[in-house]
C-alpha cells in the first residue's frame, strides 16, 4: 500500500485539503502512524483511510 500511496499522494491531498505536507511525510516503518494522522484530520477511522487508499482508482 505504501507504493500506491507514493502514486496517489498528491491527488489524495487535493481531495482532502486539510491534510498538510507534514501529515503525509513519514519515515520508513511509520506508514501506520501517518494513516492515524490522516484519519484524525479527516474525522474518519484508520481502517476507512486504509481502505480508501487501497482501493483508490489511479487516474
Amino acid at each position: 500500500m505504501e507504493k500506491k500511496w507514493a502514486i496517489i499522494r498528491e491527488e489524495y491531498r487535493r481531495k482532502y485539503p486539510s491534510i498538510t505536507d507534514n501529515d503525509v511525510d513519514y519515515l520508513i516503518g511509520e506508514f501506520e502512524n501517518m494513516l492515524g494522522i490522516i484519519a484524525s484530520r479527516t474525522a474518519r477511522s484508520r481502517a476507512e483511510v486504509s481502505n480508501e487508499i487501497r482501493y483508490w482508482e489511479i487516474q
